[in-house]
């Protein structure tokens, strides 16, 4: 069997998995834009944050009917925005 094979590559990738993110917030560190280095690039943008309804509650009240601005405004929920980053070769 090769469980300990198994146990030490995930030790492994989950070690590479936390120099990616460190890296990775890095670089997004930098700001919005493009930034080159040896046949590479990395994109780093921002998604800005979105709302959107709760479709469950919106058609249980619907149903109800006598829907006001006040329960939309309740039920409104947002999406955070994020930083993104996206890497390519040249």
């Amino acid at each position: 069997m090769n469980i300990t094979k198994l146990v030490d590559i995930r030790n492994q990738i989950a070690q590479l998995q936390n120099i990616e993110k460190m890296l990775a917030e890095e670089i997004k560190g930098l700001g919005n834009g493009r930034y080159e280095q040896d046949g590479h690039a990395a994109t780093v943008y921002t998604v800005a944050d979105r709302e959107s309804l709760d479709a469950k509650a919106m058609e249980q009240k619907l149903r109800d009917m006598g829907v006001d601005n006040r329960w939309f405004s309740k039920n409104t929920k947002t999406t955070r925005g994020y930083t993104a980053l996206k890497i390519t070769v040249l």
